[in-house]
Parts: C-alpha cells; structure tokens; sequence
C-alpha cells in the first residue's frame, strides 16, 4: 500500500489550487503567466490533489514542477511562489 501524501504538501495543493483559480492578476500577468498557463497548472494541481485524496503520495509528482515553470519562463511572482511551493513542500522544505 502506498504511503499517503505528508499533510505540508496537502496543505501546499490546496493553497495552490486556490490561487490558481482565482485568475490572473496583472502582476501575474506581468510575470509571464497567461491564461494557458495558468489552466495547465491548474490542471496538473487539480490531479495531484485528487491523487492525494485518494492516499497516494504524490511527492515524487511533484519534482517537475521547478522545470514546467521554466518552460512556460516564468520565475517570480506571487502566484509562482503559491505553484513552487507545493514542489519545495514535497522535498520536506
């Protein structure tokens, strides 16, 4: 069976899943991200957490993060900090 997800990066998820669904600001804007970003994130955020709830450990998930950041060349901001923080929670920072 496998372990379940830690609740810090539960905790993580959820926060994620809520800024992302907020919308854009125009910071957020202003930091590279756009509407097609912002709903792949949500997208991958939403399975993780789904996953989770089921009693998965999605940490290992979580590494790719970092790199679908930079692929989408952004690297700052408010919303990124929400999306990178459930990476950093998964490595027990």
């Amino acid at each position: 069976m496998n372990q379940a997800t830690p609740p810090r990066v539960l905790a993580a998820i959820r926060t994620a899943i809520s800024s992302l669904s907020a919308g854009l600001s125009p910071a957020d804007v202003r930091e590279n991200w756009s509407e097609e970003a912002r709903q792949s994130f949500l997208a991958s955020i939403r399975k993780l957490g789904e996953r989770a709830a089921r009693g998965e450990d999605v940490r290992d998930r979580c590494r790719s993060i970092a790199r679908h950041l930079d692929y989408w060349r952004i690297d700052s901001g408010p919303l990124y900090e929400s999306v990178v923080a459930v990476q950093r929670a998964s490595r027990g920072e």
